[in-house]
């Protein structure tokens, strides 16, 4: 099986809708960007960002020397998933967060070995 290069459509995918059902799209452009700019903020992306408009938009005009693309990957499907679908549990809700921020310490550590965070 060939890997998904669209971003929307992997996260359509992840999320358990067929990669070319459009009728979550609005919803969806609206979390993945929300995710785009919090990993814009960790280090990952073009200087100015990055934001999608369509299933045109690939990870390789995300990712450009990283080599921990998995994590990424799974941050951004996360806090689409939290906002998007999210789970009905506060255990799960919890259960999230705390991957979200093991995956935010990782990526910020492949960006900068030297990070040390705030106490």
């Amino acid at each position: 099986m060939a890997l998904e290069v669209s971003i929307l459509k992997t996260i359509r995918t992840s999320l358990g809708i067929l990669p070319d059902f459009i009728d979550f799209d609005a919803e969806l452009l609206i979390s993945i960007n929300s995710a785009l700019t919090a990993v814009s903020q960790l280090g990952i992306g073009p200087e100015a960002g990055l934001s999608i408009s369509d299933d045109t938009a690939t990870w390789d005009e995300l990712f450009d020397g990283v080599t921990n693309i998995d994590a990424v990957k799974s941050y951004i499907l996360i806090k689409c998933k939290l906002e998007f679908d999210p789970p009905g549990t506060s255990f799960l809700i919890s259960s999230y967060d705390r991957q979200l921020n093991e995956l935010a310490y990782r990526i910020m550590i492949e960006v900068d070995p030297d990070y040390v965070p705030a106490e």
